[in-house]
């Protein structure tokens, strides 16, 4: 509790190898993003913002999540 108000923060969910993580927002409402492991940090993290390095048949040989790509 901050000075008489609740302060809450947004709360991510998935299951290992799934696919997809759910994200429960502030406002109550919820939205659900596909995930991808990451080759630089080894962890399971949104797809959204991430880079994929891709062979000449077009498939991806690294992908690296919006942390590791910076």
């Amino acid at each position: 509790m901050l000075g008489g108000v609740v302060v809450m923060g947004e709360i991510h969910f998935g299951q290992v190898g799934s696919g997809f993580m759910t994200t429960i927002h502030d406002d109550g409402t919820t939205s659900t993003a596909p995930t991808a492991k990451c080759d630089g940090c080894e962890q399971e993290q949104t797809k959204s913002g991430g880079l994929a390095i891709r062979d000449v048949g077009l498939e991806t040989v690294l992908w690296l999540c919006y942390k590791c790509r910076a």
